[in-house]
């Protein structure tokens, strides 16, 4: 396996977990109004006196999202340089663009062809 290879593999291992890490921070949020100061009535109120730090979670899904991002980029630019995974993997037949030969008893056959200009009943 060459290194592009390896490093096609690596990428992917790392997009496929970032993506499910994604998926799963984010189904695990709350929404903008799910905070314990909107339950009490301050909504946006407790923004006004101070920064908000924010939270492990969201600071958790960004770091899913650049990493999403990252390994995006990787892939595609890997898939230039060596070509995409589907196709490294398909089987040689189809890859050259050959057709299997098909088995006949020697003979050529005759096809009919309807003349130009008949209609046949359908």
């Amino acid at each position: 396996m060459t290194l592009l290879g390896f490093l096609d593999i690596f990428f992917l291992i790392l997009h496929v977990t970032a993506c499910l890490v994604l998926c799963g921070i984010v189904l695990m949020q709350g929404g903008k109004g799910a905070s314990l100061s909107a339950s009490f009535g301050m909504g946006a109120a407790g923004s006004a006196f101070g920064a908000r730090t924010d939270s492990f979670i969201t600071k958790l899904t960004s770091g899913a999202a650049i990493a999403f991002v990252i390994t995006s980029v990787s892939l595609t630019f890997l898939a230039s340089k060596t070509g995409s995974l589907s196709q490294k993997y398909e089987p040689a037949d189809e890859k050259k663009g050959t057709t299997l030969p098909i088995e006949s008893s020697g003979q050529p056959q005759e096809v009919e062809k309807p003349a130009v200009g008949t209609e046949t009943a359908s």
